[in-house]
């Protein structure tokens, strides 16, 4: 076997238009990584420091999202999906410039428009980008694919925060909300390259969730809104918690969080390989177990040492759970053919009711108990996405 066949044979085949949405995505992901971490710790101190005010911005803005990301598949059908991506993301620059100007200006003014922006980047930009994924992926090598560009983008979300912290404790957050923008813009160059394609969206409004909330879907509506309940945690409670537990240090954060995200990337290029495999469905519910463990062990932590063991323990069990979760989910996808687009906006809706009604959790249990409470919330969403 030649060089070049052997390198073949370990890399998965990839074609311009995949190569298109991932360096978008690679591009504007670094800007979000930069203030992903930091921007509920943002919030946290700019809004008088109560853990509800975070928790009341985040429930709005997944309300938003969750009743109308059908009208945004409406959009898509009419300028097609390539535009429509291309359209979300000054968008998404706004969105980070609203944080930019949080301080100098009147708070409710910033966070109004804030909000609309980040809607309007959400519901041009997932559903046609997720059914990219599935068309343009190679359906034989499909989690191969995935695991490469996904630890290509997790090296650089692991570099982003990281950075990030440095600079917040040096020079404030104005710059990294500034530099996020401008990644946002430039990612629009190489969907420029990316074939347009058009999608019939054929369910109306109100059909949309009358769908969802079938017998027939019962499966998408707890396994996607369990991963999106799930999710929660991690975004909108984890980066306050381990803020107070790392003495409230910028820099500390983003070392231990690179530190997390650095230690997978291996792993998740042999998942991937192992999951174009036969035991796809094996390694998903194996990892949906571990990761479900995860978030117990996240209750128990009180030192910088213990944020980064148990954040190496659930990076790799994510990795398990998620690398064969991403690829079943874009066969899935792939395999509802002209309902492609149906498909994926019942999974958007489905994951932004899991967010809406695991808020709503939070708001709930936090006048009674500790935060730390709000991880056995999480694990038991974790383990409910093995209904995928």
């Amino acid at each position: 076997m030649t060089e070049k066949s052997r390198l073949q044979s370990f890399l998965p085949p990839f074609n311009r238009d995949f190569l298109s949405i991932f360096s978008a995505d690679f591009i504007w992901g670094f800007g979000a990584g930069m203030v992903g971490l930091f921007l509920p710790i943002f919030l946290f101190k700019g809004l008088g420091s109560s853990i509800f005010n975070v928790i009341y911005f985040y429930l709005a803005s997944f309300v938003l999202f969750a009743f109308l990301v059908p009208l945004g598949a409406e959009v898509m059908e009419r300028i097609n999906l390539k535009r429509s991506m291309i359209f979300s993301l000054p968008a998404l620059a706004i969105y980070y410039l609203a944080f930019y100007f949080f301080n100098i200006s009147d708070k409710i003014l910033i966070l109004v428009p804030g909000l609309l922006a980040i809607t309007l980047f959400r519901i041009l930009y997932w559903v046609p980008y997720h059914i990219d994924i599935a068309k343009f992926g190679d359906k034989t090598r499909r989690a191969t694919q995935i695991a490469y560009f996904s630890s290509i983008s997790f090296t650089a979300e692991a570099s982003a925060p990281l950075l990030a912290g440095f600079i917040i404790e040096k020079f404030g957050f104005s710059i990294i909300f500034f530099g996020a923008a401008v990644l946002a813009g430039l990612a629009m160059v190489p969907l420029f390259f990316l074939a347009p394609i058009k999608e019939e969206y054929t369910f109306s409004y109100f059909q949309t969730f009358r769908e969802l909330f079938s017998r027939k879907n019962w499966r998408i509506l707890i396994g996607y809104g369990s991963w999106g309940a799930e999710e929660m945690t991690g975004l909108v409670i984890w980066p306050v918690f381990i803020f107070g537990i790392l003495k409230e240090s910028y820099s500390a954060v983003g070392i231990v969080t690179a530190a997390i995200l650095f230690s997978g990337t291996i792993l998740r290029i042999i998942i991937g390989r192992l999951a174009d495999g036969e035991g796809k469905r094996k390694l998903f519910i194996n990892g949906t177990l571990l990761y479900s463990i995860g978030w117990i062990f996240r209750m128990l932590v009180a030192s910088g040492f213990e944020v980064f063991l148990a954040g190496a323990y659930h990076s790799f069990a994510g990795i398990i759970r998620g690398v064969p979760l991403a690829a079943f989910q874009y066969e899935q996808m792939h395999g509802k053919g002209h309902f492609i687009d149906e498909y994926t906006v019942l999974r958007e809706v489905a994951i932004n009711i899991g967010r809406i009604i695991m808020l709503l959790g939070f708001l709930v249990l936090l006048s009674f108990v500790g935060v730390m409470w709000t991880f056995v919330l999480a694990a038991i969403a974790s383990f409910l996405i093995r209904f995928l």
